[in-house]
This record gives C-alpha cells, structure tokens and sequence, in this order.
C-alpha cells in the first residue's frame, strides 16, 4: 500500500502534537564535496579516502563500496589488533578535513519546530550543527547526549525544559578512539551493551517509548532493526505495537521485514527513499504551519502561566464557547473547587502550548465541554488538549473518572465521529439550562478530591 494523503495527514497531526521522535540514519548524510555535481552519501566518501590512505584495491573489497565493507577489507589485511586505532584515528581525520556545507535533508528536519527530540545513530555530529544553525543562530544550545561502549552510561536527565531542543546519539560520535559504530563488530558492541537492563538508557527508551518513531535513512539490518524497534518500545511492542515509519533505501524490498512492521504498526515509505521522504515532509509541513519560525533563535523566556494547584480541574472548551465556559468555571469555583481555563486560546505554535498541555498531567479532572463548536472539521487547539487527556487517563486507575464531558448543545456526542469514543464511554454529563452543572455532579466532583486527599494521606 502506497503512502498517500491521508498517511501523511495523520503523520502531521501526530507531529503537530510533538508526538514523533526523528531517528537519524546514515542516508541523510548526503554532501557535496570538491564540486561534486550532486550530493554524495558522505559514508562511501569516508570509505574511499580510507582506501586510498591504506593503500587497499577496490577489488579486495567484498561486496560494494561502503563504510562497513572496507573497514572489513582493513580488517582483512593488516589484523584485527593492527588496524583499529589506525582506522578510527584516520576517520576522525577524514571527517575533520572534508569541507561542505551541511546536507539538506538534516537542515529541512531542524526547521520543523514541532520536534523537539531527535536520535541520531550517526557517528559525524552532523545533527546538531544542523539544529544549532536552524534553531538557535548557530549559538551551541542544543542539548547533545551521546551514548558510549565503554563509558558509564549516559541518559536523558530527569526533567527538561520545555524549550530545550535534545539529540541523543545513540551509536557514539567521532573521536580517534574506537568508541563509536563503523563495523559489524561495532554494532554488536553497542547492542550487547544496550540490551543490558545495567547499561541501558532506560530514560531515552521510555521517551521513545511513548511516541512514534521515523526511521529515516538508518538502513539497518534486519535482524539489528528488530532488536532496535524492541528496546525502544519495550513491552509495548507486544501491546500496542510500534507505530512510525521507515524511510530507507532496502527495507521496502525485504518482504520479511516488512511483514514485521506492518504487524507492528509500522509504515514503510515506499514512493521514494529517505531523502525524498524528508524533502516531502518538511514541504507539506511548511504549507500546513506556513507562519512557523523557521529561525528561532535563543529560547526566549515564557511568560508565567498560573500553577495547577493541587486537585485542580482543566476545563477545555472552543473559544466560540467561552461565555459558557466562564459560567462553569464560576460555578465549580462558588463551590470551593479550583479551575484552569486557558482565557487567551492560544494557537498551536505559541510559546505557551507546552505549558498548557503539561498542565493536564497535573490535574484531578478533565473536563471538556461538548457543542457544537467542538464539532468543526478545522484544526482546532482544543482538539490537542483532548489528545493530551487520553494520554494521561492511561495513568489514572480505570476506577477514577478523570474525563468527565459536560454536553451543552442538543448534539448526538456518540456518534459523532469528532468526538472521541473514549469520552462517551462513561461519565457523560448533560448540561442543564438553568444552572449548567448539577449539584450532584459538583459533590461528586467534592468527594472525588476528598478521597484523593485521604489516599494521599494514607499513602
């Protein structure tokens, strides 16, 4: 099945919800270097420098010429003892004298500002100058991690900024040691120490966990795939499968591979490789988010939005609806509970969604109110509030109503394909005329956040 228009609509609203982590393969490494007439995989320009220094025919190479198959041939002919600090000393070398400019598909990546976490499995640290030079004027305030063979293991710190832009380079970086993935044996190295619940990034694993992955240009094996997409969404894989995508230039002819993804949820781009993927991407994401910054510059700072207080209750509503939202909020509040409304309605973009959003992880209640404004066919913020909360419902036990709509206008909310069925499942409030929420539902909302209290205590 192709990739069509409504894959890639799906594709964006998940990216537009900061949904998607990017992984970065070696594919998009695509540089033009001494006027070369089109870009070139910047691995196989490594590969034949490598050659020439070590002085190897191109017919002692078994198979084509690539990064992996000479490191081989290197292998082959001066011994595995000989030759390692000599290869990764003259990689480091190569890398260091190539002059080009940064390739195309890593810059159109950086400028879509609705990713704020990449995975890089490229050794050339080609990424981050990219979101350096993108996103921040070329100042060096990317959060870079990079994940070492033989080092104590390095991970996601606990809590980050919402502004922070992060890359985590998960098969090392260049240095003149051997500490980064050039061979085979590099890559098992890295794997036997990953598959290590001791040595795991178990931080980075949970984030990647719980979004989609786009596996761009990384062309890994079969086998190391697998174990990949495993790691990554842990149990999940076996629950929820692993949704995302893969973009690369042989996984859409292994049959095997492919029967796997799409057993697991797992698009494969098939119209074109990872280079024509990203360049489509990032020009359907630039029509649909045509105001975006593309230069962001310094993080500026956020304008405090008030704390959640404790117990509190996140009413979401469409801003045609405000005045009855306010009416609510004025209601729950007469009776001792406390609610946040977001008054401005801030558009997808602002500085302020993030916060907004993260406050619903912080809340007792989720309380979105249901007319027919919330039924529009347009993007609509409220809609990413509501994605939020489903999310966050998992966390909840399931004997807790966390989302609890209230229906204002004589609308059919369970049918209604704008409607998620999460919400009419159960805890279905139908607004009165007269006082729009009932003094049953306002004690039971009462009681409900006493008997949270008490757990707490308890515990």
């Amino acid at each position: 099945m192709s990739f069509n228009d409504r894959n890639w609509r799906k594709l964006l609203i998940r990216i537009e919800e900061e949904s998607v982590i990017p992984i970065i393969g070696p594919e998009l490494l695509q540089v033009k270097i001494n006027d070369l007439d089109k870009p070139q995989p910047l691995y196989n320009l490594i590969a034949d420098e490598l050659l020439k220094r070590f002085e190897i025919s191109r017919s002692k190479v078994q198979g084509e010429i690539n990064l992996k198959n000479v490191s081989h041939a290197v292998t082959a002919q001066f011994g595995p003892q000989d030759y390692k600090d000599d290869l990764y000393y003259e990689i480091r070398d190569i890398v260091n004298s190539f002059k080009f400019e940064l390739p195309k598909p890593l810059l159109q990546l950086a400028e879509i500002t609705h990713f704020s976490m990449y995975v890089s499995i490229c050794f050339v640290p080609l990424m981050e100058q990219a979101l350096n030079q993108s996103k921040f004027s070329s100042q060096p305030l990317t959060k870079s991690f990079t994940y070492s063979s033989k080092k104590e293991v390095v991970d996601l710190p606990d809590t980050l900024n919402i502004q922070e832009v992060v890359l985590f380079n998960l098969f090392g970086t260049v240095s003149s040691r051997q500490d980064y993935v050039v061979s085979e044996e590099d890559e098992l190295e890295f794997v036997h120490r990953l598959q290590s619940y001791s040595y795991q990034p178990k931080k980075l694993f949970d984030a990647m966990g719980s979004k989609d992955l786009l596996f761009l240009g990384c062309n890994l094996p079969d086998w190391l795939m697998r174990f990949f997409v495993c790691c990554a969404k842990g149990d999940k894989l076996f629950t929820h499968g692993a949704p995302g995508l893969v973009a690369d230039n042989n996984s859409n002819q292994d049959k095997n591979l492919v029967h796997f993804f799409n057993r697991n949820k797992t698009s494969v781009f098939n119209v074109g490789n990872s280079v024509d993927f990203v360049n489509e991407l990032h020009q359907r994401w630039k029509e649909a988010y045509p105001n975006a910054n593309q230069q962001q510059g310094a993080p500026k700072p956020i304008e405090a939005i008030s704390d959640m207080k404790p117990d509190s209750i996140f009413l979401s509503y469409a801003n045609e609806d405000e005045l009855i939202a306010q009416k609510i909020k004025n209601q729950l509040e007469e009776a001792g509970l406390y609610v946040w409304m977001d008054k401005a309605k801030l558009k997808p973009g602002d500085d302020y969604r993030d916060k907004i959003l993260r406050n619903i992880e912080h809340v007792a209640f989720f309380i979105p109110v249901l007319s027919n404004n919330t039924l529009s066919e347009e993007k609509r913020f409220f809609r990413l509030e509501w994605h939020k909360s489903l999310e966050v419902l998992q966390e909840w036990p399931v004997s807790h109503p966390f989302i609890q709509p209230l229906v204002y206008d004589d609308i059919d909310v369970y049918s209604s394909p704008s409607i998620p069925k999460q919400f009419t499942e159960k805890h279905v409030i139908f607004c009165q005329r007269s006082e729009l929420v009932s003094q049953d539902f306002v004690a039971n909302l009462k009681a409900r956040i006493r008997q949270l209290r008490r757990s707490r205590l308890v515990c």
